[in-house]
């Protein structure tokens, strides 16, 4: 059976100040399911469990999951285009030789706070 989960991650590890919240030997994972443009998918604890199983490796039993919620988020933001980032690059390549402006920001970067973070510090470093 394929993966039905579009993104896994390791919420203690990705935040170690989120690791300190948390009693020993417990872990918070985030599973993501369902696509734009597709049907809302059924999604159960076993199935993220055997999600789970093959992207990491890591079995988890049922009666081990302490807690769970099941979050829809309607309305989120569809993907770019290819032809979005092409026009990006586009743009900072005129911003470029203007010399102590960096572009920044999810539109520029791609969404996620670790793609942004990433890009900001880059383009910072660039200007100094």
């Amino acid at each position: 059976r394929p993966v039905a989960a579009k993104a896994l991650s390791h919420l203690n590890v990705k935040w170690p100040w989120l690791a300190d919240q948390l009693p020993p030997h417990t872990h918070l994972l985030r599973l993501s399911y369902g696509r734009l443009g597709e049907a809302e998918p059924a999604v159960t604890v076993e199935g993220a469990l055997r999600d789970i199983r093959t992207l990491t490796g890591v079995t988890i039993a049922a009666e081990a999951v302490t807690d769970h919620l099941l979050a829809r988020w309607n309305g989120t933001l569809p993907p770019l285009p290819p032809e979005y980032r092409g026009c990006v690059r586009a743009l900072e390549e005129q911003v470029r030789p203007l010399g102590g402006v960096a572009l920044t920001g999810a539109w520029v970067a791609g969404t996620g706070i670790a793609s942004v973070v990433t890009h900001a510090r880059a383009g910072a470093k660039g200007l100094l």
